[in-house]
């Protein structure tokens, strides 16, 4: 063991232990003071003799203006420039994105001595004035979280998602989100007139929950991990919005059965009773039908983007299709589609609810006749996997998929839910019953509970 010299690193180090880091692929990130550049040094390998190590330096210009402060945990670098404009850099994306301004906030609590990604929030420690948090909910508006600290640093722990406070006088502090084990939801509660039942649920970047349901149409709560007031609930239909409090049916019933968050558009996919199709945006606040759908009845169940101009859904009565859009001024229309035909025993399968999808290739549809169906969107193969063959049991209903990091894949039919682990490229080996069924959130710290497929109540719990 020794220490090897970089001799051609020319840099001050004067505090490089706040303005260096080594990244999780063992890259040393060095920020020189009073400039916008970056060095990154790298070695060829750590276990071979000193003699035979060979290090590379490569320089970039990272910002634009003179960077400041520089505070780096788990792949995600928060910086501070010299305007003290705040920026979030996600070192796996290579993206960055700008927060707000800190000048109002630096002239009022003084130095920053921390800054970490908390839930969906930012936290920022200041040196005598304890922590304060950026709401993401509410365009990142400051909220003192405890003023009676003096902070050395701060630290997120990435495997139990609690942020630990290095204070001054008092010790390690430990924080942590605060939730009750188990909240209930009941529409009616926020109006009378809100009474059919819930189908679909999301939650989206901004704090904001959203509701699909048989009838009433679609929900959203702005932020319901604080408080949820029927006058801050907004119902959407393809006709308009209302205020919950004030909520009259609409004159057609909006059927919500899929909601899918984009990765292409500043918004999200809606999987709907007939015409089957519909998307928000986050832009202007509003429903919009995709133009040019078939004349065809169809309900959309299930929605998978390939990429910004195609989409596989899944559909009860109308089988599995490809849908080709094209955008264009003020909407999004259909192109062109394609419907695959999938047979088992001589009959067509058509009616699907569920679909996952697994690595960049594989489509698992989950049937309402025959169980499973395996698609390869490369080749355009399938393969039919009736559990009711495999198990002797009437477990061919299936209304829905989810698979564990483990590589478990749960299968929730009318019967029961089946947990089932893929261990052939073309099959699956059914394992055991299990009683839960879990779906994560887009933040990946709640899990959603159907309590009944007859009720208008969600619960949630962490």
């Amino acid at each position: 063991m020794g220490f090897i010299t970089i001799i051609h690193l020319k840099v001050s180090i004067e505090d490089m232990d706040k303005r260096a880091f080594v990244t999780d692929d063992g890259v040393l990130w060095i920020f020189p003071q009073h400039t916008g550049e970056l060095l990154q040094v790298s070695q060829d390998a750590f276990d071979c003799d000193t003699l035979s190590i060979y290090s590379t330096v490569s320089s970039a210009n990272f910002h634009a203006k003179p960077i400041e402060d520089v505070f780096y945990q788990n792949g995600v670098l928060c910086f501070v420039d010299s305007e003290y404009d705040l920026y979030v850099y996600d070192i796996s994306r290579q993206s960055k994105i700008y927060i707000r301004n800190l000048s109002p906030l630096v002239q009022k609590y003084g130095t920053i001595a921390g800054i970490a990604l908390f839930y969906e929030d930012i936290i920022i420690g200041f040196r005598t004035n304890g922590l304060v948090r950026l709401r993401t909910s509410q365009k990142y508006q400051e909220e003192v979280v405890d003023r009676n600290i003096r902070i050395y640093s701060i630290y997120r722990d990435p495997h139990q998602n609690v942020l630990w406070v290095a204070s001054d006088g008092q010790g390690t502090i430990m924080y942590a989100k605060k939730y009750s084990i188990a909240t209930n939801l009941i529409l009616n509660q926020l109006s009378s007139n809100l009474s059919r039942q819930v189908r679909s649920v999301m939650t989206d970047n901004r704090g904001g929950l959203w509701f699909g349901t048989k009838g009433d149409g679609l929900l959203h709560i702005p932020d319901y991990r604080e408080s949820v007031d029927a006058s801050s609930v907004t119902v959407y239909s393809p006709g308009g919005k209302q205020n919950a409090a004030s909520y009259i049916r609409w004159n057609e019933e909006f059927t919500v059965y899929k909601l899918v968050q984009s990765h292409y558009m500043d918004g999200f996919w809606i999987g709907s009773g007939d015409p089957g199709l519909f998307y928000y945006s986050f832009a202007d606040q509003a429903l919009h039908g995709v133009e040019n759908l078939s004349a065809q009845p169809t309900e959309i169940h299930g929605i998978y983007e390939e990429n910004d101009s195609v989409l596989y859904v899944v559909t009860a009565g109308s089988g599995f299709r490809k849908l080709i859009l094209e955008k264009r001024a003020g909407g999004i229309r259909l192109k062109s589609q394609k419907s695959y035909h999938f047979f088992h025993g001589q009959r067509e399968i058509t009616m699907f609810y569920p679909m996952l999808a697994e690595g960049d290739s594989i489509l698992w549809l989950g049937s309402r006749e025959k169980g499973l169906v395996r698609f390869d969107k490369r080749t355009e193969e399938y393969k039919v996997i009736s559990l009711k063959e495999m198990l002797q049991k009437s477990v061919d209903d299936v209304l829905s998929l989810y698979r564990t990091k483990e590589g478990l894949l749960y299968v929730g039919t009318t019967w029961l839910l089946k947990r089932s682990i893929t261990n052939l490229p073309d099959g699956i080996r059914c394992r055991k019953n299990e009683l839960r069924h879990p779906v994560p959130d887009k933040q990946g710290t709640w899990k959603v509970l159907r309590h009944a497929a007859s009720d208008s109540r969600y619960g949630w719990y962490k």
